[in-house]
């Protein structure tokens, strides 16, 4: 959600769809945590034959651990996951910082939804924590989102002492200029 606290329904593009699917090798064998996984369009559509699937998300839909994101990553052990989806209607990194342990090889799905903050010059804390910002405001910040994001993935390969790999971005058709990204870490040892 956006400081505007509007909540923008991004799960009409397909391209997030698309996303995972053409990234996912041997999905049948996954372990997926789907962070944020609201009624479920993505388990349906995406995850439905995995191995193991755990949806986590404040809205009860009826199958998924019914939890604030932020305080499952923090409160339970994720590093037996193959894939990490996070697909927040807008801050994503709040998570991301949290992750405290990945498996050797695992895949992340980001829906990253902070483009309408950033165009108002608002850089959330959680992307001030990553890059070291010590400012709140950028004029025009959303023309370094892209920056931005390589940036936070690359310190959070660090923090893992991981490779990253395979990296793909997409922008929403929206006017919400909402960014899908996928990449994969391989810890070193």
């Amino acid at each position: 959600m956006s400081r505007s606290n509007i909540k923008t329904n991004n799960a009409k593009d397909n391209r997030k769809i698309l996303l995972r699917k053409n990234h996912i090798n041997n999905i049948i064998e996954s372990n997926v945590l789907e962070l944020f996984c609201g009624d479920g369009v993505i388990k349906k559509k995406v995850y439905n034959e995995v191995k193991k699937y755990t949806g986590v998300d404040i809205k009860d839909n009826g199958k998924n651990i019914v939890s604030d994101a932020v305080d499952f990553v923090k409160s339970n052990d994720i590093s037996n996951y193959d894939i990490i989806d996070i697909d927040p209607y807008g801050d994503p990194y709040t998570v991301l910082i949290n992750i405290k342990k990945i498996k050797k090889d695992v895949t992340f799905f980001i829906t990253d939804g902070l483009y309408t903050d950033l165009s108002m010059g608002n850089i959330c804390k959680s992307i001030q924590l990553f890059t070291g910002m010590n400012q709140n405001r950028i004029l025009k910040a959303n023309r370094i989102h892209l920056i931005l994001i390589k940036i936070i993935i690359n310190k959070f390969a660090k923090k893992h002492s991981a490779v990253l790999s395979n990296f793909y971005i997409f922008t929403g058709k929206t006017q919400s200029h909402v960014k899908y990204y996928t990449f994969k870490l391989t810890k070193l040892n």
